[in-house]
């Protein structure tokens, strides 16, 4: 008999999506969403429809002007009797669903999904509070970053209870999608750098202030002095966007940055296609999903080691760096640079892939794991 799944999920995100249509595929599956959309993000729902293999609904608001006080978790659990049930983050929910599964799914295994990155897990394992009481009383952790597995594993002496899952989606289907667009991306390289053989540094999210970028156009320009053929583009909006198109113009670099305001869907993947490097400069970061789109299109990656994307990196794709250092960062762009002579931006044949695992192994382990 096919066990039954229940999801609790904050909000659906494109690099979410393909994660909920296997474990809708594996399982017997209800899903729910807290929120309509990410928080300070919000994505285009047809292009999200279009991917989606699963049924889903929303949680109720939350009770007393409490945003996690969902009770009605109390009722899901009732009528649906899970043997599963898989939440995100540590918050009200969690004790909800704990008394929710006393009272009616007494052999169901409670797993949580934590995005804490390498920082937050050391300052969880230093201190005392509400997360260090609730996760012995779960019977699972699934966790995106590697380093924070092990502190974990180490805090709470449990090695079984904690596990490690990317946050990645099915290579397949995201290079098909970088593939088709080959010819929209020899345009934008084209109009990018005015049909010079230039060579373009991207970056691909939001514009605010955990992400760094007054740093990386600062070292950017540094880099400029000797190597003027590079290009930055910065995908994505974001609160700090006027700020950072003054700072470019202030340092008089105009030319050499693109701000392209947020893409989506076949326009994103579009841009994958034109880097001779992507990177990732973060100061917080819990993951960014965005490291492994930009290796699944073959571009070698120069990742902020803060992020836990960072522990996808290795000598064969890219280099990770210390992002309160601008020598550090700097060193680590020419480095890569140096290092990649990559051209395949000039061609219909898409690169391989630089990621040195697949999403399918990946899955297929988990469910495993969640079967446990």
């Amino acid at each position: 008999m096919t066990k039954k799944l229940l999801i609790i999920h904050r909000a659906l995100a494109p690099y979410r999506i393909d994660f909920f249509n296997e474990l809708s595929r594996a399982f017997d599956t209800r899903i729910y969403f807290e929120n309509h959309s990410p928080d300070e993000q919000s994505f285009r729902k047809d292009l999200l429809a279009e991917r989606i293999c699963f049924s889903y609904d929303f949680l109720d608001e939350g009770v007393l002007g409490i945003k996690n006080m969902r009770i009605q978790l109390v009722d899901i659990v009732r009528d649906f009797r899970p043997d599963i049930i898989l939440s995100s983050e540590f918050n009200f929910i969690t004790p909800i669903l704990l008394f929710a599964r006393t009272l009616y799914a007494k052999t169901a295994k409670i797993v949580v999904m934590c995005d804490d990155n390498f920082m937050q897990s050391k300052a969880t394992a230093s201190g005392i509070g509400a997360k260090q009481f609730l996760i012995p009383k779960v019977d699972g952790l699934i966790l995106c970053d590697s380093r924070t597995t092990e502190v974990y594993r180490t805090r709470f002496n449990s090695t079984d209870k904690f596990y490690t899952f990317p946050i990645i989606q099915d290579d397949l289907y995201i290079r098909q999608q970088i593939h088709l667009q080959s010819f929209l991306a020899k345009e934008l390289r084209n109009n990018i750098l005015g049909g010079s053989s230039g060579r373009i540094i991207l970056y691909v999210g939001r514009l605010s202030e955990e992400k760094n970028l007054t740093e990386l156009i600062s070292t950017f320009s540094g880099l400029l002095r000797e190597a003027p053929d590079l290009h930055l583009v910065l995908v994505g909006d974001g609160p700090q966007e006027q700020q950072l198109k003054s700072q470019v113009g202030q340092l008089k670099i105009s030319e050499h940055v693109t701000f392209t305001g947020k893409k989506e869907g076949s326009e994103l993947y579009a841009y994958y296609r034109i880097p001779n490097l992507f990177v990732l400069p973060s100061i917080r970061e819990a993951f960014g999903a965005v490291v492994n789109e930009a290796l699944l299109a073959g571009v070698p990656v120069v990742c902020s080691e803060v992020a836990g994307a960072s522990t996808l990196i290795t000598p064969s794709n890219g280099m990770t760096f210390n992002p309160f250092s601008p020598l550090d960062m700097g060193h680590a762009i020419q480095r890569v640079l140096q290092e990649n002579n990559f051209t395949h931006y000039s061609s219909d044949i898409l690169p391989k892939s630089l990621m040195n695992l697949t999403f399918r192994e990946e899955m297929d382990n988990l469910v495993n794991y969640l079967k446990q």
